[in-house]
């Protein structure tokens, strides 16, 4: 029910860290270290959900854990890259 305020879902505000680094080796030879949500930050978990059951005790296989359509970000956690680039 779209009127009904006690529906909303409020979700907390959260911060993202990503960064960065890179060496060039050579002249044409680059590496580059980087990751993507450092501090492995998850959005809030749906208002019914616990232990891998939604709140009429239905299994939702962790599908339903976090409000994916209102996530700014992933549900991954933390992500590392190593990269190398030739040029």
């Amino acid at each position: 029910d779209q009127t009904n305020p006690e529906a909303d879902l409020i979700v907390g505000a959260k911060w993202i860290t990503d960064a960065r680094i890179s060496w060039r080796l050579r002249p044409r030879l680059r590496v580059a270290i980087s990751g993507a949500n450092l501090f492995d930050v998850y959005p809030d978990e749906t208002r019914d959900f616990k232990d891998g059951l939604s709140g009429q005790g239905i299994s939702t296989g962790g599908i339903s854990r976090y409000p994916g359509a209102l996530s700014a970000f992933g549900m991954n956690g933390r992500t590392l890259y190593l990269r190398l680039a030739y040029q």
